[in-house]
């Protein structure tokens, strides 16, 4: 039987589930490390094109400009510009974007520890359920403290 406690219980879970959980699995999801490395690599990759755009379009705007110089052989001191231009551009986009990282695998933990632990009560409930006799509610407060004081979040 369905208890209203189990009801509650799957609501949480269900309203978690459907809402910010779908972020927070998929971060911690990964270990904190493994998440910033990935978080970098695709901002590296994603401000490496925007930049690309953004100095193709300004090729087009300045066209003239650009023909002059590639005819006149005066383009060592303009590629220089733009190389310094894009490693100041993509070290203080990656930097940024390892900060957000760090920040939202931070600002995750504390709610998947939350939804771990609604999960880990849930079990336990059916468990007392199917063993009454065997467990009891002392037991079952012990267990839970066990399972939230664990270093792994496994699923």
């Amino acid at each position: 039987m369905v208890s209203e406690d189990k009801i509650k219980l799957m609501t949480k879970i269900a309203i978690y589930e459907s809402g910010e959980g779908r972020k927070d699995l998929s971060i911690v999801h990964f270990h904190i490390h493994q998440y910033i490395k990935l978080e970098t690599i695709q901002a590296f990759i994603i401000n490496t094109i925007a930049f690309i755009m953004v100095l193709c379009f300004a090729m087009l705007i300045f066209l003239d400009t650009v023909l002059q110089v590639i005819e006149h052989h005066r383009y060592g001191r303009y590629l220089f510009v733009i190389l310094l231009l894009y490693i100041i551009f993509i070290t203080v986009q990656v930097l940024y974007a390892r900060m957000r990282a760090i920040e939202q695998y931070e600002e995750s933990l504390p709610r998947i520890r939350e939804y771990k632990k609604y999960l880990t009560k849930l079990y336990y409930m059916y468990e007392l359920e199917e063993k009454p006799e065997e467990m009891k509610q002392e037991e079952l407060e012990e267990k839970l403290e066990e399972e939230m004081n664990a270093e792994t979040m496994d699923f």
